[in-house]
């Protein structure tokens, strides 16, 4: 059981996963279920990956399969790396899969793909060198490149996962956007998913050829800001719903709390910067007027 999910903006992309395993359906254990290969500058691309599946030891091995491919490529055409990782995926199945004569084990991987355009190359988006990001999904020995689509989520949490990247995320998308979508999908999917816990890690690969890890440490800053839009989406919901023409003035309220929260964000984003305890305290007090 468990979350894997990528989602893919401007030129950029973030794969994440949660660390919760259950062993047959009684005991929890926090495992790494997200790994990524940055193999610039020698060559021109990096790439993550994920697994979920009813077998711990055979999502290990198929994905470190399909890494031994990756590091063997020399170039990162999208079409090579496909071919490759289909001729890995139908070894492993002929290997350990089939012979077994058993039911399947379910196994998924996941791989955001990354080609770094060079530095000396100007490839510009807006006035921006600029990278291509893809997502490859691998489900039994179908290994599909996702072009078109610019989210994908495996695993237990991936239903609830994938609606919400449906509403919040499109092709223009940014990467603080992308960073913010993450870190709410993982949140949210870790509250109402059981099977879906403990800490969370990813790994954001930017448009310029950086890239970024958070880990649960990293990422715990960002929560209370989740918490308190999903306040205030409630708020706004009930007093867009309401008739009564003297809630509109608290609308305007509204506005500006999620002007606060953008604000909040940004600083955190660029400089790390959090509130305080106090400063907390004080805020949720405003939405709980807010809301009453």
């Amino acid at each position: 059981m468990t979350l894997v999910a990528g989602l893919i903006g401007a030129g950029c992309g973030v794969m994440f996963a949660d660390s919760q395993e259950t062993i047959s359906g009684y005991a929890k254990k926090s495992v790494d279920k997200l790994s990524y290969w940055d193999t610039s500058p020698d060559r021109d691309f990096r790439f993550a990956i994920g697994g979920a599946g009813d077998s711990g030891p055979y999502i290990d091995k198929f994905n470190f399969d399909l890494v031994g491919a990756l590091l063997g490529l020399q170039a990162g055409d999208i079409g090579d790396v496909c071919t490759e990782l289909e001729r890995v995926t139908l070894d492993f199945h002929k290997t350990h899969i089939w012979p077994q004569g058993r039911p399947y084990h379910g196994l998924e991987s996941l791989i955001l793909f990354q080609k770094v355009i060079p530095r000396d190359v100007e490839s510009f988006a807006g006035g921006r060198r600029t990278s291509d990001s893809y997502l490859i999904h691998i489900a039994e020995t179908a290994v599909v490149p996702l072009v078109n689509d610019r989210s994908k989520a495996i695993g237990i949490g991936s239903y609830l996962a994938d609606y919400i990247a449906d509403k919040l995320i499109s092709g223009t998308t940014e990467e603080p956007q992308l960073l913010a979508t993450a870190i709410y999908i993982l949140q949210q999917v870790k509250l109402h998913v059981d099977g879906v816990g403990l800490n969370g890690m990813l790994v954001i690969f930017k448009s310029d050829g950086t890239l970024c890890e958070y880990e649960q440490e990293s990422i715990k800053p960002f929560e209370p800001l989740m918490d308190e839009f999903n306040e205030l989406l409630r708020i706004s919901f009930r007093n867009v719903s309401n008739a009564n023409p003297e809630d509109s003035d608290k609308l305007l309220e509204i506005g500006k709390e999620l002007q606060s929260i953008k604000a909040r964000y940004s600083a955190i984003f660029d400089k790390g910067n959090t509130l305080s305890d106090g400063e907390l305290k004080k805020w949720r007090e405003r939405l709980k007027r807010l809301g009453s």
